[in-house]
């Protein structure tokens, strides 16, 4: 074989490695694009929603930068009807006066975009990594902490959903597990703003964090004698309708109620609220197992009181908790917290 067909099968070798090399970065760029379009999408959709959801507030208040142009075009356009008598050049001039009033329309449009574009994050991993980077730039505890609880406030009045959600998910986490070196976030978000969120949130994740908030505090000594002393038990037990109230929401409760029946401290506030009538609704069999546990358990917390054992007796509370031990049908879970129920009572003086 001759050193020329050598040659001429090595570069054809190296023409087909070149081929596929470019033959894959092609189809990585069109992913790429396809990806970017993708998320290009999601964020107008986004912001479409949000316009809505928003009453058209930032759209209106763009549009009102134009309103002298635009009244000056509608003046125009009663003009040329009046004016021009012929009437080729009549629907010429009509014409050109919708075109000009649409552009400024659009460019009242264009702008409200812009504004919402400059407030979106596409998932909580750019939230969180905004949180972090800017509490990065502050030098002392102090800065970090004003700069923290900023960002959080403006989550909390973002237009988008999602921010807000992504507020109440941080400070539920935080309430959890780093309660003592987040009380200036719950002072000022939580009392004031999420507790209120609470009790009148249409939208069901954000109440669901909200307990999970409410929770995380009554187990902290210095928040619960806040909670109890300052009204807040008694509006979440006046806003409750049995009737009305969400499957998951009531969960919640039940579990935070249960929560409440545990501390001591909490006890005048039960007899004040009259929680134990409302504990006792809760046993009923139309509710899901996870509520009727809960107060089952919170039964079971309660014989404890003797203020409270009477009430209990007169309820019938002790036939209905003998009943649900008995039954075979009962869940294991309502089964186990009635025993131990049982067995409180029959150690109650």
């Amino acid at each position: 074989m001759s050193s020329y067909s050598i040659n001429m099968s090595g570069l054809g070798h190296i023409n087909r490695t070149a081929r596929d090399n470019l033959m894959k970065e092609d189809l990585i760029s069109k992913k790429i694009i396809e990806i970017t379009r993708e998320k290009e999408t999601r964020m107008i959709r986004a912001i479409e929603a949000t316009i809505v959801d928003d009453k058209l507030k930032i759209y209106k208040m763009k549009r009102a930068e134009f309103d002298e142009e635009l009244a000056d075009l509608e003046k125009e356009k009663i003009k040329i009807i009046k004016r021009k008598k012929i009437k080729k050049e009549r629907i010429k001039a009509l014409r050109l006066n919708s075109r000009q009033q649409l552009c400024l329309m659009v460019r009242a449009l264009n702008e409200t975009v812009i504004h919402y574009k400059i407030l979106y994050f596409e998932n909580d991993f750019y939230r969180l990594k905004r949180l972090l980077d800017m509490t990065k730039i502050e030098k002392t505890e102090q800065a970090r902490n004003n700069t923290v609880k900023e960002l959080l406030n403006n989550f909390f009045h973002s237009p988008f959903k999602q921010d807000r959600r992504f507020m109440l998910k941080y400070l539920a986490v935080e309430t959890r597990d780093r309660i003592e070196t987040s009380k200036h976030l719950i002072d000022s978000l939580f009392f004031d703003k999420i507790f209120k969120l609470m009790l009148s949130s249409q939208d069901e994740q954000n109440s669901l964090q909200a307990f999970d908030i409410m929770c995380n505090l009554i187990m902290h000594t210095e928040y619960r004698g806040r909670i109890r002393d300052k009204g807040y038990l008694n509006q979440i037990y006046e806003s409750i309708n049995l009737e009305k109230i969400e499957v998951s929401k009531l969960e919640k409760i039940s579990h935070m109620t249960t929560l409440i029946a545990y501390h001591p401290d909490m006890l005048q506030r039960i007899i004040d609220t009259k929680m134990l009538a409302f504990i006792i609704k809760l046993m009923d069999p139309r509710y899901s197992v996870a509520i009727r546990s809960n107060a089952v358990l919170a039964i079971s917390l309660l014989t404890f009181h003797e203020v409270l054992y009477e009430e209990l007796i007169n309820n019938n509370v002790i036939d209905v908790i003998m009943d649900l031990c008995m039954d075979p049908a009962t869940d294991f879970n309502i089964k186990r917290f009635s025993t131990l129920a049982l067995v409180h009572f029959a150690l109650s003086p």
